[in-house]
């Protein structure tokens, strides 16, 4: 690249960068507008799953499958706990909790969280591959971003936890590594083509929907080579007799990978309650696992009667050896369930359960569905767009009469044949595979045009033409995405937008252990409806403003939403003694916080100069040293009633911090079994620093709001 185009480059990142700070904006902002009930169909599913997965046990749902969903939020969780971002790890840490639904509101809401930047990141892997492949200028680039972030799909993906996105997700890194492995040579086109294989693997491992993308991607790669108008013999090199060697066992390893997991995969039982939907499937040698075997059957012989003959210097032997490298990292696919599960038993298990879903049901659901062009009269804009984008490149052939323009052409006809028909016998009309039609037509749509642009650079009328309906594109969709919101609440005001689906499991096989967790904590099988909506379903709902109300009062101790439970008859109070329930209560603080700080390790910042907040002073630095031994920083503020309970005997030693009871002071009693305890509450009126010595073991905090939150 000259010095021109490294400043043409520089200055579209520049100007990229304002409408990507936008997008996730957007895409954020409508993953905040939906309270964690908002939609059980995943978001429950993945929440439940995860919590499974970090107690080292299988996922329920599997059908989808949903693998790459869940290696990316089982990681994101497991690094969300260490860091303190949400509260429970597993089932074992939510049964302990005060009130559990608490923690997996926190933990839904996370994962949700996550959608956002999978937007952007498939927005920018596209974006990225377009940039590879045109090196398009400010105008054309940013129409091209815009046209992406703005999807009405997206949107939808967006605000809530769905398959489809992670899977194309991994779609785009894989189109963008198989970019990539067009401009490469040697080794890292091999490495290129490996990883592409592997990304390929997870797609369609995620969403078996994904099949006609997955089957599009490696046209991407003579596609990336024919726009840098690379002769056919430079995109597949003769291999020498080492490389067809290796070749020729990558594929033997892949056949005999893929055979030894489709039997043991056939033999293994699904196991009963297991998110499969088994009532609408059987399990048999489907067409795609014939399909796969046939292929890697073939390539293996093909690879060693050309080795054999010494016929390995034609286009197809070294195609043939690279489509080896791409079912090694597909087959590699599978081996990352073992980076899910940690016992090798159980990862082994998941794999087979996985493939079994993939390549052994029968009956997908799918091929009973009909009305296909309903999607494209509905999404007739992209659909016209996408064709005007086709007619362009054949009518800058038919002016330019070059060869690579002539090869661009036919690879752009068979990827335009395999997005149709990937609606017309894959796609569903309704909001959740609106993104299946979009994403794939669009990008084409922008790689068509990029391309007639391009090579005809030298006439006004193609980059003009170009220009002219990439801005249509975009405009299109973010007319399209105003409409999205409105959407949303038309299509999920029956489905979503129920609490009470949340104290009980979706499936019926290790998501069982959560609907004991729930009856056991909150009682019978018909109480949940009640409940959803009583104070404690209130917390759950508040679960980011209670966060935030502990990082204010307790300064020196990280939220931990187990420890949070309500002021109300029956409730438990500390988390290491759940046999301890309160009897009675002043009804003032049935809406208040109850937090059981003992046993957490107090940190040693956090600690503030008490004459500089006992009073008005905006000096800059009141942060003031931990004191010597253990203690607890309280500090309250006028909106808030902060109470420490304790019982009598404890009340002379907390007079010396400047605590002491009044005549209203409130009381609660609490017992187990037997056994009763008092305790008063002591209003923590001033920052406060209390010893733990003092406080003793049998203490907790109440927070109450004097506006409701």
């Amino acid at each position: 690249m000259n010095l021109v185009g490294q400043r043409s480059a520089l200055g579209l990142s520049m100007w990229s960068l304002p409408l990507c700070a936008l997008l996730a904006a957007v895409y954020l902002t409508i993953s905040r507008a939906f309270p964690y009930y908002f939609l059980w169909d995943m978001d429950l599913v993945v929440g439940l799953d995860c919590l499974l997965i970090g107690g080292g046990l299988l996922p329920d749902h599997i059908h989808h499958t949903g693998f790459g969903l869940y290696l990316l939020t089982s990681w994101a969780h497991l690094g969300a706990y260490a860091w303190g971002l949400v509260s429970a790890l597993d089932l074992g840490q939510l049964a302990q909790a005060l009130n559990p639904l608490v923690c997996l509101a926190e933990l839904i809401d996370f994962l949700r969280r996550l959608s956002p930047w999978a937007c952007l990141g498939l927005v920018l892997l596209l974006w990225s591959c377009l940039r590879v492949m045109f090196r398009p200028g400010l105008v054309l680039g940013l129409l091209s971003l815009l046209a992406l972030g703005a999807l009405p799909s997206l949107l939808y993906q967006a605000a809530l936890i769905r398959t489809e996105l992670y899977s194309l997700l991994f779609w785009a890194a894989a189109v963008l590594s198989l970019v990539l492995a067009a401009r490469a040579a040697g080794p890292r086109r091999l490495a290129w083509l490996g990883v592409a294989g592997l990304l390929l693997g997870l797609t369609l491992l995620t969403k078996v929907q994904s099949a006609f993308y997955v089957a599009a991607a490696p046209l991407f790669y003579p596609l990336a080579g024919f726009l840098a108008e690379s002769e056919p013999a430079a995109l597949w090199p003769a291999p020498t007799s080492r490389a067809a060697t290796l070749a020729l066992a990558l594929a033997l390893f892949g056949l005999a990978a893929f055979a030894l997991v489709l039997w043991r995969a056939y033999a293994i039982p699904i196991p009963e309650g297991i998110g499969a939907f088994m009532f609408r499937f059987e399990v048999g040698l489907t067409k795609r696992a014939l399909l796969v075997l046939a292929l890697l059957v073939g390539l293996p012989a093909y690879l060693a009667w050309g080795l054999r003959r010494g016929r390995t210097a034609g286009r197809v032997y070294a195609a043939a050896g690279g489509l080896a490298w791409l079912l090694l990292g597909f087959m590699g696919s599978l081996a990352m369930h073992f980076l899910v599960l940690g016992d090798p038993g159980q990862a082994w298990r998941y794999l087979l359960l996985d493939f079994k879903m993939t390549f052994l049901r029968e009956g997908f659901h799918l091929g009973l569905l009909g009305q296909r062009w309903d999607l494209f009269s509905y999404c007739w804009l992209t659909v016209l767009a996408h064709l005007a984008s086709l007619g362009l490149l054949a009518w800058a052939n038919f002016r330019r009469q070059n060869a690579s323009l002539r090869r661009v052409l036919y690879t752009a006809l068979l990827l335009s044949a395999l997005a149709f028909a990937g609606v017309l016998l894959s796609d569903r009309f309704i909001l959740r595979d609106l993104v299946w039609v979009e994403t794939l037509l669009t990008f084409l749509t922008l790689c068509y045009l990029l391309a007639a642009a391009r090579f005809l650079s030298h006439r006004w009328a193609a980059p003009l033409a170009a220009t002219g309906l990439a801005g249509a594109l975009a405009l299109a969709a973010l007319l399209g995405s105003l409409s999205m919101p409105s959407q949303i609440d038309a299509n999920v005001n029956q489905y979503g937008w129920s609490p009470a689906r949340y104290f009980q499991g979706v499936f019926g096989a290790n998501q069982r252990r959560f609907d004991q967790i729930m009856r056991q904590r909150y009682g019978g099988r018909d109480l949940p409806a009640s409940w959803a909506f009583s104070e404690l379903g209130a917390q759950a709902y508040r679960h980011a403003e209670i966060r935030r109300l502990w990082g204010f009062v307790l300064r020196n101790l990280g939220p931990d939403l187990k420890r949070v439970g309500a002021v109300l008859p029956g409730q438990p109070m500390w988390l290491g003694r759940p046999g301890w329930r309160i009897k009675t209560a002043p009804p003032e603080l049935a809406r208040a916080l109850l937090i059981d700080a003992h046993g957490l390790p107090p940190s040693p910042r956090g600690f503030l100069q008490k004459e500089l907040i006992w009073r008005h002073s905006e000096y800059l630095d009141k942060a003031a040293p931990p004191p010597e031994e253990p203690a607890l920083a309280l500090l309250p503020r006028s909106d808030l009633q902060v109470y420490v309970f304790v019982p009598p005997e404890r009340l002379e030693a907390l007079r010396r911090t400047g605590l002491s009871p009044g005549r209203e002071s409130p009381r609660i009693q609490a017992t187990k079994s037997e056994q009763v305890i008092h305790l008063i509450g002591l209003e923590v009126t001033r920052y406060s620093v209390l010893p733990l010595a003092a406080l003793g073991q049998d203490y907790f905090l109440v927070i109450r709001p004097r506006y409701p939150l």
